[in-house]
């Protein structure tokens, strides 16, 4: 039981620090989606502006901006 005190495990073994391999694949997922969201978001305000000026090429009428 004194080792279990000492920080030890039953094995006998002291228990390893968390891998930081683990941290950084987090946080570059965490980046990821950020941008991903972001990447979107700007990908939408293109097809819009794209959307408006088939339109307005296809009729002759000017679309307001939405």
């Amino acid at each position: 039981m004194k080792e279990l005190q000492t920080g030890t495990t039953a094995a006998g073994f002291m228990p390893q620090a968390p891998d930081k391999r683990c941290d950084v694949l987090l946080v570059a997922i965490k980046i990821m989606v950020k941008w991903r969201s972001r990447w979107f978001k700007a990908l939408e305000g293109e097809n819009a502006k794209l959307r408006r000026f088939l339109t307005e090429s296809a009729t002759g009428v000017s679309q307001p901006d939405s």
